[in-house]
């Protein structure tokens, strides 16, 4: 220890260094601890105070919620009460059990909540002018002090009781009456007084319109309360809501008001005994940061040595290596970054020389390899150059190619896209020592991978792993990289020199995307006896796809193509017949718009995206033809439509001439006026917004109407009249409208309004 704080003193008198490091800690401590305790003094008062204001606001933000809460089931009462049929004015006037049974309703409404004391209902169109209470009725100028209910609204109304009591009004739609709640006033006062937590205060309630509803105080007098109130509202007219003053004592001020009700809620607290408890942690304040600076500057020296030791060593050993002399100043620190700066430099230019080198030249071999221009016997001494190891005896060639490549471009960067091409090639070379070694290299400028196998001898079959390995790889690709990929998988060779064979069979495995879709592992043995000399064309097919295309009929269209997309890949034929039949439907669709001369939007665009090097699969294909023959379709159709702007019109008055015909419908309609059934329903919607059949069903449903309001006719023979069939039926519809029953409607509608018994 003695020689530790020796060699520690002597390499202190010179070095900054050390200084620098003890400056930069105490400066932290002093730094820190100044910040800290003139925060936490400067805020120390405001802190217990806004402790104690938390709290009492917490209080009283549950009490508001709870308030709210009680408004809210007062609201769903007052709406049940309306929708009640026990409580409509027509059932309260019967005297006797309707009174009685309106009472016993009210009742159940005021046990269900425990903060209504009484709840009551009033219709003013009541010429006794009865007011119907879950305590009993009463006439309206004995249970409220005034009787004038016509500009009552909706909340807290002192005007109609000045009994003390609370009442809460609700007034009913169309201004024909109200309902009243009792509140529990001395319940509410005891829950709002707990929230002051013993503290000398008062808390206000008011009502939307700044109306007091409730005030309660602690320990102290109505005159005070009164004074207190009136200062709250002077500050808050003068946008000072936090603090008031009221005979010389400050009071804080804490408002919180409701979303639901629109009442303010306002607990005003005395700032005195607030404050009580500071007085008492001063002292106890300074003594800890007098305590917390003496120990942040002994710790502060103690880091000082303990990280200025290590740097002292590092410079010594790098001015005795000669890497760089020592200054006078002596910032070991400075000399040791530039001597690690200068080596790092040197490491990294030659390691990203070595690697660069390297790369190329296994991805110039891999290449050369697959296109087949290296000499077979120079094949083994060449790889050997580069490091590549093929001394097992099969080989095989698959290649991986991305589906979406213009999704892929699109959704990642340029170097994304490379770091993501590089991680597939070394995740496939890994695959690849289930069977061997592979070497893996990008091609089609990089919308692929093509991966060289160099495989093991084995009992079974050397295809089945290579098409495993194939799945294994898609699997991965699709959990990682969200990337799907169809692989072409070449035959198996026991020459080296036949990988280009093996290459050149990938690459036409791969081309089968097109029919088989993509996603597919696609392996060349399982491909390469399906060829037949078969000559084959969709010619019918074709020429109902052009009859469909200039009828403007895009739904057949759609499905002739659809058949013959499924037709040519149900073939026999090579992938190349089904190619040039792909290309010669698209160019029998385009002559067919050429020749109707038909304007579409974006129809050079369209045309290019439908060629071989826009598209892979017949999925792609199908799709991007059925689009353009939409496009035709809905030209041809639309200048159909133009042409029966006089249509909607005959339509209505036939429907109007045959609603009592009861086989009228679509198809008869459809024949009638000589257009397709779904034409007409696609063209009445969007001419009126409803289907036809809905129409139908309206002018039978007012005629219905028509007839029960102003005959006698029976039921049955009204259901025939109007085009009905079945009356359950009708009833069911009838009802599902109006809702009620037919017989309902009628005996409602003629007996007029209900009397009022008086």
């Amino acid at each position: 220890m003695k020689s530790w704080c020796k060699e520690i003193g002597h390499g202190l008198k010179h070095s900054k260094r050390f200084y620098h490091y003890l400056f930069s800690y105490v400066l932290i401590v002093v730094v820190l601890l100044f910040i800290i305790s003139s925060v936490v003094y400067g805020s120390f008062i405001s802190v217990i105070q806004n402790a104690a204001e938390q709290s009492t606001t917490t209080q009283l933000r549950q009490i508001k919620e709870i308030v709210d809460t009680r408004v809210k089931e007062m609201d769903l009462t007052a709406l049940q009460i309306t929708l009640n049929p026990a409580l409509t004015p027509f059932m309260i006037s019967q005297d006797g059990y309707g009174m009685y049974s309106a009472v016993n309703e009210l009742r159940k409404y005021r046990s269900s909540n425990g903060f209504i004391q009484d709840v009551a209902i009033y219709y003013e169109r009541n010429e006794q002018q009865l007011l119907y209470a879950s305590s009993g009725t009463y006439k309206l100028q004995n249970y409220l002090t005034s009787d004038d209910i016509s500009p009552i609204t909706k909340g807290i109304n002192k005007r109609l009781d000045d009994k003390g009591r609370l009442l809460y009004v609700h007034p009913l739609p169309e201004k024909y009456g109200l309902i009243l709640f009792v509140i529990k006033e001395q319940e509410l006062r005891k829950m709002i007084r707990s929230s002051l937590n013993g503290y000398s205060g008062f808390i206000y309630i008011l009502d939307d319109q700044d109306s007091p509803v409730m005030s309660v105080s602690n320990h102290d007098s109505e005159n005070k309360m009164a004074a207190v109130f009136e200062a709250v509202k002077q500050a808050s007219q003068e946008a000072m809501k936090d603090t008031v003053t009221v005979e010389g004592k400050p009071y804080s001020v804490l408002p919180i008001t409701s979303e639901t009700t629109g009442w303010s809620y306002i607990a005003v607290l005395d700032q005195g005994q607030l404050l009580s408890k500071v007085n008492e942690t001063r002292t106890i304040f300074n003594f800890a940061v007098t305590a917390v600076l003496l120990i942040g500057i002994i710790m502060a020296i103690v880091f000082s040595i303990r990280n200025y030791r290590p740097i002292r060593k590092l410079a010594i050993i790098v001015n005795e290596r000669g890497i760089f002399k020592t200054p006078s100043d002596r910032d070991e620190l400075k000399i040791i970054s530039e001597a690690f700066g200068e080596i790092a430099k040197e490491n990294e230019s030659l390691s990203l020389e070595l690697k660069s080198q390297a790369a190329l030249l296994k991805e110039r071999y891999i290449l050369a390899l697959l296109d087949g221009k290296l000499d077979g016997h120079l094949i083994p001494e060449t790889l050997g150059h580069a490091s590549l190891q093929f001394d097992k005896p099969y080989y095989a060639v698959l290649l991986f190619r991305i589906d979406d490549i213009q999704a892929f471009t699109l959704t990642h960067t340029s170097s994304m896209q490379d770091v993501i091409r590089y991680s597939l090639v070394k995740m496939l070379e890994d695959l690849a020592d289930e069977v061997g070694r592979g070497y893996g290299v990008e091609f089609l400028q990089g919308r692929g991978v093509a991966l060289v196998l160099n495989m093991r001898a084995g009992r079974e079959d050397l295809l089945k792993p290579l098409v495993s390995l194939a799945e294994k790889a898609t699997s991965l690709f699709r959990q990682y990289y969200s990337l799907t990929v169809t692989v072409g998988v070449g035959g198996v060779h026991d020459d080296i020199a036949m990988i280009h064979k093996s290459f050149a069979q990938a690459d036409y495995a791969l081309r089968h995307k097109l029919v088989k879709g993509a996603g597919k592992v696609i392996a060349y043995h399982e491909i390469k006896q399906s060829k037949e000399n078969t000559i084959w064309y969709p010619l019918e097919m074709e020429k109902q796809l052009v009859m469909a295309i200039k009828q403007g009929n895009g739904e057949e269209a759609e499905s002739v193509l659809c058949h013959m997309m499924s037709s040519v890949a149900a073939q026999p034929i090579s992938i190349e017949q089904v190619e040039y039949i792909c290309f010669d439907m698209i160019n029998t669709v385009i002559k067919t718009s050429v020749e109707m001369n038909i304007p579409l939007d974006n129809a050079d665009l369209t045309v290019e995206q439908m060629f071989a090097s826009r598209f892979e699969t017949f999925s792609e294909l199908e799709r991007l033809m059925i689009d353009y023959c939409q496009q035709i379709c809905n030209y041809v159709a639309s200048q159909k439509d133009s042409k029966n702007r006089g249509l909607l019109e005959q339509l209505r008055v036939f429907v109007h001439e045959h609603y009592t015909d009861p086989s009228i419908g679509l198809e008869s309609i459809a024949d009638e006026f000589g257009f397709s059934a779904s034409y007409l329903t696609r063209y009445f919607k969007n001419q009126t917004g409803q289907s036809l059949k809905h129409y139908i069903d309206q002018v039978r449903m007012e005629k219905a109407k028509d007839l029960l309001i102003h005959s006698d006719k029976t039921l049955g023979d009204i259901v025939q009249e109007v085009g009905y069939v079945d009356p359950t039926n009708f009833i069911r519809k009838f009802k599902k409208l109006e809702g009620v029953t037919p017989i309902q409607y009628r005996t409602i509608v003629q007996s007029g309004p209900l009397p009022v018994s008086k």
